[in-house]
């Protein structure tokens, strides 16, 4: 404890919000929800030290003698004393502070996923996909087939497909390079559509 109250000194100037942060069951600042979850495990039992932590409690709870302030015996002291409920307290905000996280982190991703749904109704991309369709045309208009429509996989591919010409070059990059220079803007629209689906993939992995 005297180590931990020496790396965090801010756990002892502000025991007073400590104490109301784990008897209120709501973080109150300057305390945050590291702090309460640096304090966890002297507080909370596990099984190897369940015995030991409840010897402690009963000792705090039962000492009639001044203690010095700032001291860590102090701090055990007054948290065992003014939090009755600290054991059941301390892993309930730390469940409710990582909930309210995650809710804010879904509707952040929610929220881009919308964002790429617009992207995916402009006119840029209709003009995209037309443009798809009038490669695959071109690729196979000796079959005597016109291609009305594809599947959004199908795009994966035309990555396969190289130029007869040019053995290094693949449709796609083909596409891409056409694109960039005669469309920039359905280009960046591709490019900005990626990198809110990494965004929302980093976030939901």
């Amino acid at each position: 404890v005297a180590i931990l109250l020496k790396s965090n000194k801010n756990l002892t100037r502000d025991l007073l919000f400590l104490v109301q942060s784990i008897n209120s069951g709501v973080v109150v600042k300057p305390i945050t929800a590291d702090d309460i979850g640096i304090i966890a495990t002297t507080f909370v039992p596990i099984e190897k030290n369940r015995e030991t932590l409840q010897q402690e409690r009963e000792k705090c709870l039962s000492w009639t003698e001044p203690v010095e302030p700032g001291t860590p015996e102090h701090f055990l002291y007054t948290i065992w004393k003014e939090c009755p409920d600290v054991q059941t307290m301390i892993p309930l905000i730390l469940w409710s502070e990582d909930y309210t996280t995650s809710v804010v982190d879904a509707r952040l991703s929610i929220s881009r996923l919308k964002e790429i749904c617009l992207k995916l109704k402009t006119y840029q991309f209709k003009d995209f996909l037309n443009y798809v369709l009038w490669i695959i045309n071109e690729l196979g208009k000796f079959s005597n087939k016109k291609v009305r429509g594809f599947k959004i996989n199908y795009l994966s591919k035309l990555n396969d497909a190289k130029s007869q010409k040019f053995k290094d070059l693949t449709v796609i990059q083909y596409m891409a390079s056409e694109l960039g220079k005669n469309r920039p803007e359905i280009m960046q629209l591709i490019k900005d559509c990626c990198q809110l689906c990494d965004q929302v993939i980093d976030e939901i992995s």
